[in-house]
């Protein structure tokens, strides 16, 4: 196999996850920006969503193929070489676990992984129980205290934080 072809190879997964990184950041940029500065919070139309969608699907393939274009250039440069650079499959490594690290560093720190909030335990407890509406006590009190509103926003349930794992 020519060493282009192993270059696209072992470059395509980081290579796709770094695409996508990059369409979803344009995504979040372009949909960001139309809410603000735009369309605020009334419908959006169907084009705008469509056109959004169908221009992050573009992104993604445009950085795609420029990175795997790169990756076939290296491995045409390095064609003489008898013998892979095993630097550079370590090197393919290295982004893709770098790429999947940040991935989940962020959802870490959107709560998406490890143990919810403290208002993430406090609102599905409510919910559970059929209320719309929890609060918490506000920042700096020492108590974790978890309030179930009613629809007059009075407080009906109330139980600490630590035991909602329990229930």
């Amino acid at each position: 196999m020519k060493r282009r072809h192993v270059y696209l190879l072992i470059f395509a997964l980081p290579a796709a996850i770094a695409a996508a990184l990059f369409a979803i950041t344009v995504f979040g940029i372009i949909t960001g920006a139309l809410w603000v500065f735009i369309l605020g919070d009334d419908p959006w139309p169907k084009s705008i969503e469509t056109g959004v969608g169908l221009l992050t699907v573009l992104v993604f393939f445009t950085v795609f193929a420029l990175l795997l274009r790169a990756a076939y250039a290296a491995g045409k440069k390095l064609e003489s070489v008898s013998k892979l650079n095993l630097a550079h499959v370590g090197y393919s490594v290295a982004a893709t676990c770098a790429l999947v690290a940040l991935i989940l560093a962020h959802q870490y720190s959107v709560g998406n992984l490890g143990k919810p909030s403290d208002s993430v335990l406090c609102a599905d407890y409510c919910r559970a129980k059929g209320f719309n509406t929890s609060r918490l006590p506000p920042a700096g009190e020492s108590a974790r205290l978890c309030g179930c509103l009613d629809n007059n926003g009075s407080e009906v349930v109330t139980v600490p934080v630590d035991t909602i794992l329990e229930h």
